[in-house]
């Protein structure tokens, strides 16, 4: 054991150097905002690093609130704090729900709108719309045929209604996923580490933006979370044999099942595994768990052949399509090691056409590239993936809720124009987060309550951070790991709230520290206010369908095109995707008219061939807004000449956005153009009734910081005086 321990203790130096310099990568992503003007991003990076100061006196008051709920009150009262945590987080979703609907993009989509084709159609062949990616990866098979069964469940709800209940099913998987991360931890350590994980669940931006992402990683959450928890359950069975195997076999189904939505799942699995010397160093249970592994690796082996066979039914005829895993080990192994860098792996997709040809071409270029790198070098990639994946606490998540219409200001808080306060609070906690797993590190070698369950959140937060050092690096990885993060995050934080702060004994220097902090607020809130009044130009998007765009197709059009669209705010600019495929000169010019719900012309352009740039048309006119209901028509000026090519997203069943598409008489199209309605208008970043809302929230926020500080200067010369009687 004294060989397992010294590992443990360099393994915990290791992850603690590393998640370190994940703080550092923290802090210095408050230095990339600002507000129109890179000259004020100083003032915005001292803003973030005390909100990130305010958020951890917050968090540790209410920490210490649950130690005194803990030691004073009664036992009912410590179910107060899980109640009321889950109410804030469902009315949080609740609120997010009802008023954005956004539709899915990139993967999600796909996912979905191939189900859709498995229900009406069945199996999937080579001329699907999205062979493209559902034959390139095939981590999605089973998460699109568990859609493709809600999709035939619920044949009587129209596409909206369908996206409404799986994004609800997202937001009680979160929920789920939550509630057993809290009853592990009460099974394990006691309520008051849980209420603590919930606390800081509570305050996890990324989960509420993630509810409207209907994808594979939001889903697996609870699976993940469930595997440690049936482990548990299954470790504390006792003399209840019938019982046990159940769920014996129950882990197996849920090992299968969170390794077909993402491989990831098996990362506590794996350090459960890595942990058994410390589990039998305290408890003789060799016996039980060999008997429990083998029962678990039964189902899992029976329910993986049919998980197989039910895949390869639906998905057979594309997957000899499918990338090999050393595509994204190859695409990680060079320049900034994401999506950008696989310029070279394309080349080697197109070059190579069987698997294992592909599968050795990957092989050979990860090899020469990291012999290219050098220790020095590698190091110095590996760094700068794991700061993109672990560092970034908004994950770019405005891209996952910004397709489709967009009608409500909440949006331009959380993911639109105006997210730079909200990216600011994400950086904030997840600075936050990861430092709490930094002070854990520091502890990590002591004894403590459920060091067991500690040290199995750590092994599988270790496995992810070195899985993606050779992975493909995206900010957006790291979310499947946030509750092991926050389990290891709570007892760093909540040790350190035990230990009340060394306070001034000298009233003086204690008013010096008071009016030194009440000083820089006030500062930093008249400066904020000013920076707040900023101009600059704001592309206010009403309909937004470019950004995924992705397998579109141009419409044969002869004569003309109608797209009706709905917003209730103004606009003044569309944009169109086009492009052409002959010589400029022999192109017809098309006219572009703009009208309303009653027919009525609003404005009317002609576009030239000369006015596509990049792939887009942009036409621009006066501040329109009448009505709720538009209509856009282009029609062809010239028949005899040339065609510009315009776009529609090719789809089966989920559409872009709110309106009809009619080309040359015909409606039977699915889906709608590829247009963007914009507003775009140079003003200040708010007006004036909203600076001074923005202004005294951060204030009254300060405030409640500023009470807990004085709090707790009461306490400590409060327990001197006792202690100097």
């Amino acid at each position: 054991m004294k060989i397992y321990t010294w590992l443990q203790r360099i393994l915990f130096a290791v992850m603690g150097v590393v998640f370190l310099i994940i703080t550092l990568g923290c802090l210095y992503n408050f230095s990339q905002v600002d507000l129109g003007d890179s000259n004020n991003t100083p003032v915005l990076f001292a803003f973030g690093v005390i909100v990130a100061l305010q958020l951890f006196v917050i968090i540790r008051a209410l920490f210490r609130l649950v130690d005194k709920i803990e030691y004073d009150a009664s036992k009912k009262s410590h179910y107060l704090i899980p109640v009321v945590c889950f109410c804030i987080m469902a009315v949080v979703f609740i609120i997010l729900m009802c008023v954005m609907q956004p539709r899915p993009i990139t993967d999600s989509y796909d996912d979905l709108d191939t189900a859709a084709w498995i229900a009406s159609h069945g199996a999937v062949d080579v001329d699907n719309y999205h062979i493209k990616y559902m034959g390139a990866f095939s981590n999605n098979y089973t998460l699109t045929l568990i859609f493709a069964v809600i999709l035939k469940v619920l044949p009587f709800l129209q596409m909206s209604g369908i996206l409404m209940v799986l994004t609800l099913m997202n937001a009680v998987a979160i929920l789920v996923a939550i509630f057993l991360m809290w009853l592990i931890l009460k099974e394990c350590v006691g309520i008051r580490a849980a209420n603590k994980a919930l606390i800081l669940c509570t305050f996890n931006p990324i989960y509420y933006c993630l509810v409207f992402w209907i994808y594979s990683l939001t889903f697996s959450l609870p699976v993940m979370m469930g595997i440690v928890y049936v482990a548990i359950r299954i470790y504390k069975c006792i003399d209840i044999k019938k019982k046990e195997v159940l769920l014996e076999i129950f882990l197996g189904i849920l090992i299968v099942v969170g390794y077909e939505l993402r491989p990831t799942n098996v990362f506590p699995v794996i350090a459960m595994v890595l942990a058994l010397p410390l589990v039998l160093s305290k408890h003789h249970v060799l016996k039980k768990i060999l008997r429990s592994g083998i029962v678990a690796l039964i189902a899992a082996v029976v329910l993986s052949v049919t998980v197989s066979t039910v895949k390869d039914r639906y998905f057979g005829e594309i997957q000899d399509q499918n990338y090999p895993i050393l595509y994204w080990i190859s695409m990680g192994s060079h320049g900034s090691g994401d999506l950008v860098s696989n310029g070279e792996e394309k080349a080697i997709l197109e070059k190579y056409e069987t698997a294992d040809e592909r599968s050795n071409a990957f092989l050979k270029r990860t090899i020469d590239n990291y012999k290219q790198l050098g220790i020095s070098g590698t190091a110095d990639l590996w760094v700068r993936k794991t700061l993109t994946t672990w560092a970034d606490g908004y994950s770019t998540v405005h891209n996952r809720m910004s397709h489709g219409e967009i009608q409500n200001y909440l949006y331009e808080l959380i993911g639109g124009t105006h997210r730079q306060l909200f990216y600011i609070y994400c950086q904030a906690y997840r600075f936050l987060i990861v430092l709490g797993v930094v002070l854990f590190c520091l502890n990590g070698s002591r004894k403590k309550k459920g060091d067991v369950l500690y040290y199995i959140m750590f092994l599988s937060l270790a496995g992810g951070i070195a899985f993606y050092m050779l992975w493909e690096a995206k900010n957006i990885y790291s979310a499947a790991f946030l509750l092991p993060m926050i389990i290891l995050a709570q007892e760093g934080i909540g040790t350190l709230s035990k230990n009340i702060f060394t306070v001034p004994q000298v009233r003086e220097r204690r008013r010096f520290i008071n009016s030194l902090y009440v000083l820089s607020i006030v500062l930093v809130s008249m400066i904020s206010f000013h920076l707040y009044g900023t101009e600059e130009t704001f592309n206010f998007y009403r309909i937004n369908t470019m950004y995924n765009s992705r397998e579109s197709t141009d419409l044969e059009m002869k004569e003309e095109i109608c797209q009706d669209f709905y917003t209730e705010k103004a606009f003044n600019r569309i944009v169109l995707m086009a492009d052409t495929d002959e010589d400029g000169k022999y192109i017809s010019d098309y006219t572009i008219s703009i009208l309303d719900s009653h027919q009525q012309l609003l404005f009317e352009k002609t576009i030239k061939p000369s006015d596509i740039k990049d792939r887009r048309i942009t036409v621009d006119f006066n501040k329109t807004q009448c009505d709720n209901h538009y209509y856009v028509t282009i029609k062809k000026n010239y028949p005899v000449f040339g065609d510009i090519h315009f776009y529609i997203r090719n789809t089966y069943f989920l559409d872009s956005y709110k309106g009809k598409l009619e080309v040359d008489g015909n409606k039977a199209y699915v889906n709608d153009l590829n247009m963007d309605v914009i507003y775009s208008v140079e003003q200040p970043y708010f007006n004036q009734s909203q600076k001074y809302l923005f202004t005294g929230f951060y204030i009254v926020v300060s405030l409640v910081c500023f009470v807990c500080m004085l709090q707790e200067q009461k306490t400590v010369c409060r327990k001197r005086q006792e202690l100097e009687r």
